[in-house]
């Protein structure tokens, strides 16, 4: 059952590469480096993990 879905895991993955792809060189084409946005959170039992996405926003706009 495990196999099962880390397989279904890796379809999804291979499924959405090239919307991120385009994602990406779109978010390059109209604002330019950094496509992605790395934010450290406090997750479940206080554990700090770091949370990547696609930058949506004007660069630096967490500090102003």
């Amino acid at each position: 059952m495990i196999i099962l879905h880390k397989l279904f895991i890796l379809f999804l993955i291979l499924l959405t590469f090239p919307l991120m792809i385009i994602i990406g060189l779109l978010i390059y084409l109209t604002s330019g480096h950094p496509i992605l946005f790395f934010q450290k959170r406090i997750g479940k039992n206080g554990k700090e993990f770091t949370i990547i996405k696609f930058r949506t926003m004007i660069p630096n706009a967490h500090t102003l």
